[in-house]
């Protein structure tokens, strides 16, 4: 008995000795429910009726008409007794009456802790060739619209884009998507227009010495050429009409108000004044040679729009100030940039004595109060002049556009972690930190697009804005997208020696491995296999057979998909992408050798399954007997068994 109890003790010794294993790097593990908050879509944002965004404040959060499902589902079985109870008391005699529960599970001996996806990230060129050759594409017959960002009610709620249109009482057309346009910034501190005013949500100076997304850079590499379209602030203050409510629609304009500019300004950056400038329209910039200089450039825009209680626009207002932006270096005159505020202000129409100031600590902007009824643009002018706003440091032009340190710009997600069905596919390119070996994903905002084409169905190489938003690509969503070429004789013996990658989108190198990848976390993101392109495929027969011959003419995105985290709330990932050229012969039929013909362009995104496994969680039994260390028998030894 000594004996034994001598080899117990050796035993525990050596087991005591053993560190833990550390815990992956990584948040995505086996055998996990991964998706814990499925309904928070928008990174830096506060999601409307997502109860577990952490990013909403408790003011959002008050605004709440919901709550939006989470994702992680409950399957523990009904219990007499409370699992909390039975930790607590391990001698199991709790006891249970009818009035508990009809139908209970008294104990359970079941070790299966649920069943989850394996974690494989990857798959081989022969399991995705083999995937490819046995599955049948088939089509969307139209392509996907955009998700609509505005609500289906009748009045605005909380988050909602505000609707807006240009041009007079008699005639309105949309610009843009439809919507208010602030200068937001993007990923690199820049200014984009694709940011656009939200029902209720504020931006600008918070009243609590914060800002929410109100400063970006507008920049240029060529001051003299891009000053009147770069620096335009028109855009913000002229002929601008807001819909009163989200179902308002352009040809029906009774459905609109007016943005009535209440005051342009003029600030001199060197004096440090502003100088009043009327309200009747905002100047566009010229450009001054003499000085490298762009004036009247956009450098605050201040949006005041008042509502109903019941979410309906009433009135509205536009207060600019304009300055000079001089360029980088007065030698070359090339490179410019300058910061730009925005701010959006909302009041409830009975109460618009409140003036949305601009706070002198933190803004260099002057107080500009609206009037106490409805904006209107027949009220005289100010009859006083400010001579001096707040201070402003400046500092001397940086090489590169300067970091507004306010947070990251809110980034619309396709799935948390997991990408949802029909949201957009995430794309970007690889960006590489000059002064050092960091590296991110610069995030293309217009997503996937595999050709570009106009609204006539022509090719393009740039394709607009509202294009880009009817076609990009979304997960899981087979498309086939089609454009043409109008060439001449001349034209076509061109392309067919120089090639068309260039209307191949074959600017982006990394696809979002999950919904909510971060551009931060390049192990998070998919480098996309590009097929190698090359216009030497292509042969001309002359001016008289008039044929090119093996032209690359198609393009074909290949993505393979498997579900992760547990069976019953499945994430879905992208394993691998892949981009594959097709080629087709082109030969010009017509007698007049300038006159052009029409010829085919097209695209395709096929999305692929992986044949995952779905296994059990069950722990290890724990051994019947101890294992003793091989040498607990020394002089003798056993085998480890």
């Amino acid at each position: 008995l000594s004996l034994f109890l001598l080899l117990f003790l050796l035993l525990l010794l050596s087991q005591s000795s053993v560190s833990p294993s550390p815990s992956p790097s990584t948040w995505y593990q086996s055998n996990q429910d991964i998706g814990q908050c499925i309904c928070n879509m928008t990174t830096s944002l506060c999601d409307q009726n997502c109860q577990c965004d952490s990013e909403c404040t408790s003011s959002e959060l008050a605004l709440f008409t919901g709550s939006l499902p989470e994702g992680p589902v409950d399957s523990s079985l009904p219990t007499c007794v409370s699992q909390d109870y039975v930790k607590v008391n391990q001698r199991g005699e709790l006891v249970t009456s009818i009035v508990d529960g009809l139908l209970c599970v008294d104990r359970s001996n079941d070790p299966n802790q649920g069943t989850f996806y394996d974690t494989t990230t990857t798959a081989s060129d022969a399991i995705f060739n083999s995937i490819v050759s046995s599955a049948s594409s088939s089509y969307q017959t139209t392509l996907v619209p955009t998700a609509s960002t505005t609500s289906d009610s009748t009045a605005y709620n909380f988050g909602d884009r505000i609707v807006a249109a240009n041009g007079n009482s008699s005639f309105l057309y949309n610009t843009g998507l439809g919507y208010l346009s602030i200068p937001g910034r993007d990923q690199q501190s820049k200014c984009s227009r694709n940011k656009f005013a939200e029902y209720r949500r504020a931006v600008g100076d918070l009243g609590d010495g914060t800002e929410d997304e109100g400063e970006c850079v507008l920049y240029t590499s060529s001051l003299s050429t891009e000053c009147s379209s770069v620096f335009d602030a028109s855009v913000y203050g002229n002929d601008i009409w807001v819909g009163k409510t989200p179902q308002s629609v352009p040809t029906t304009s009774s459905g609109y108000v007016l943005v009535s500019l209440s005051a342009v300004w003029i600030y001199d950056s060197t004096a440090g004044t502003y100088t009043y400038n009327g309200r009747s329209s905002v100047p566009t910039p010229t450009y001054d040679s003499s000085s490298c200089t762009c004036n009247n450039a956009l450098r605050t825009v201040v949006y005041t729009l008042n509502h109903t209680t019941s979410g309906e626009l009433v009135s509205a207002s536009a207060s600019i100030i304009l300055t000079d932006v001089v360029a980088d270096d007065t030698t070359t005159c090339t490179t410019a940039r300058s910061t730009v505020s925005s701010y959006v202000r909302y009041y409830v129409a009975t109460d618009t004595t409140t003036s949305p100031t601009l706070s002198p600590t933190v803004d260099s902007s002057p107080t500009i109060s609206p009037s106490t009824t409805s904006p209107s643009t027949t009220t005289s002018n100010p009859t006083t002049t400010p001579t001096a706003g707040p201070s402003q440091t400046t500092t001397s032009s940086p090489t590169t556009a300067t970091a507004v340190s306010r947070g990251l710009e809110p980034l619309p997600k396709s799935g948390n972690p997991g990408y949802r069905n029909g949201f957009p596919v995430i794309t970007g390119a690889i960006s590489i930190d000059p002064n050092s070996t960091n590296e991110a994903i610069g995030r293309f905002l217009d997503g996937l697009v595999i050709l570009g084409h106009s609204t006539s169905g022509d090719c393009t190489t740039t394709p607009s804005q509202t294009t880009r938003s009817r076609q990009h690509i979304r997960f899981n969503t087979n498309t086939l997208v089609g454009c043409k070429l109008s060439l001449t004789l001349d034209d076509l013996a061109s392309i067919c020696s120089s090639g068309l990658e260039s209307y191949f989108n074959t600017s982006a190198s990394h696809i979002a491995q999950w919904g909510n990848s971060s551009f931060l976390n390049t192990a998070e993101w998919k480098a996309i296999e590009y097929d190698t392109y090359s216009s030497a495929s292509a042969a001309w027969a002359g001016n008289q057979v008039r044929k090119c011959t093996g032209i690359v003419s198609s393009v074909h995105w290949q993505f393979l998909t498997k579900r992760s985290g547990s069976v019953l709330n499945p994430q879905l990932q992208i394993v691998r992408v892949r981009v594959k050229y097709g080629t087709s012969n082109w030969q010009f039929q017509g007698t007049n050798t300038t006159d052009p013909e029409d010829f085919p362009l097209y695209g395709t995104a096929e999305f692929y399954s992986l044949d995952d496994q779905a296994s059990n969680n069950v722990p290890t039994s724990p051994p019947l007997f101890p294992k003793l260390p091989h040498d607990t028998l020394y002089p003798l030894y056993t085998n480890g068994e």
